[in-house]
């Protein structure tokens, strides 16, 4: 969780795992498990390491490659369904679908930059920040979908962004495209005529 000034920790149950000796805001620390977010100033595309601490012992380097960009959005669901709040505020679902030509909000990471804030930090207000585009994966090709917000995500920490755009009712099959690079999956939002 988020500190009293906003900002997760960079050491948690003893761990820590700095890249390239920039301490790297931590998510959850288990036994097999670590998540951490990527600092904001790794830019470029070299190599970098991460060097991960429990208490006095440190494990060996792990390397790291940095890409500007591999945008993906947060799932639901182990068959693709994104999270995702239809226009009416209510949990997009398959007994609650979105319908056709409305908005839906969903979640995404690894947009690139610019991404304002500091590492760890919690977006606090909504800001316009992500060259972000949403396309519907149609079998006649891919049709590119009203964006009405690409930003910060209020409540989560800096890297989220929200990106709020309108569905249509010819496919459930969406892809994200940001800073010129497409995510790797498409993801699935349930929508109606």
């Amino acid at each position: 969780s988020f500190n009293s000034a906003g900002y997760l920790p960079v050491s948690l149950a003893g761990v820590q795992a700095p890249i390239d000796g920039i301490p790297a805001p931590l998510l959850y620390v288990s036994g097999t498990q670590i998540n951490a977010v990527a600092p904001v100033e790794l830019t470029g595309t070299s190599p970098v390491s991460m060097q991960v601490t429990a208490g006095s012992e440190a494990l060996p380097l792990f390397r790291l490659v940095i890409d500007p960009a591999i945008p993906e959005v947060f799932l639901r669901t182990t068959a693709g369904y994104t999270a995702a709040i239809n226009q009416d505020g209510t949990i997009n679902s398959q007994s609650n679908p979105a319908k056709s030509g409305t908005i839906v909000a969903i979640w995404a990471t690894g947009v690139g930059l610019p991404i304002p804030g500091a590492d760890g930090q919690e977006a606090t207000a909504a800001q316009q920040l992500c060259n972000c585009d949403v396309y519907a994966a149609l079998p006649s090709g891919n049709t590119y979908l009203p964006v009405v917000y690409a930003g910060a995500a209020p409540g989560t920490v800096t890297g989220v962004v929200q990106i709020n755009f309108q569905v249509t009712g010819s496919t459930n099959s969406y892809g994200l495209t940001a800073n010129g690079r497409n995510s790797f999956f498409n993801f699935l939002v349930y929508v109606s005529p």
